[in-house]
């Protein structure tokens, strides 16, 4: 079985929060928030979660620290993540990122548009990491099924574990087809 694993966030009702940047509202509260081998997504998510309800001085502060996780989402993505969607989705946010960063002296309403399309453009990405991510353990596990299928035959086992093996990677191709798909799909 593969050691990838998304983590997933899911809360209870909470008590009301404060909407002081304007994000309090716009970051989902359920949803893919780590992805194994995406240490870039990872510290990002912790980033943007923080700045929920954040007061300006906190907001400004975590919008220039996260600066490292934007520039390196892109060199820390995985494989398996190289979709269309996912690289058009990093790409997004990067572009709206730079566009707040870089104007420091924007008015508030505008900083507040700004960081509003961050945060929308964060989780698009994170919808779209969700969908690769199930139907990445999708082909995982039928490929292990396909594994286990023949290695339970009643036959000599060498001969179960070689078939077993050639049905397994069989199934296991069809992870480089993920991002095929993905663009087919979408066509």
């Amino acid at each position: 079985m593969s050691s990838i694993n998304a983590q997933q966030v899911i809360t209870t009702k909470e008590a009301p929060k404060m909407d002081i940047n304007g994000t309090a509202d716009d970051l989902e509260d359920t949803g893919v928030v780590g992805i194994s081998g995406w240490s870039a997504f990872n510290k990002l998510s912790t980033e943007m979660h923080l700045l929920e309800g954040a007061n300006y001085a906190t907001t400004s502060r975590l919008i220039t620290n996260m600066k490292s996780s934007v520039m390196m989402l892109e060199k820390t993505k995985p494989e398996w993540m190289n979709t269309e969607e996912i690289n058009e989705d990093v790409a997004d946010f990067t572009k709206d990122y730079m566009e707040l960063v870089s104007e420091p002296l924007a008015d508030n309403e505008e900083y507040r548009e700004n960081l509003e399309e961050i945060v929308e453009q964060f989780e698009d990405l994170r919808e779209e990491a969700k969908e690769v991510y199930v139907e990445y353990m999708k082909t995982v596990k039928d490929a292990n099924e396909e594994y286990k299928e023949e290695i339970e035959k009643d036959r000599p086992m060498k001969v179960n574990m070689k078939d077993g093996k050639e049905e397994y990677n069989e199934e296991i191709k069809d992870l480089k087809k993920i991002p095929d798909a993905k663009k087919k799909k979408n066509q």
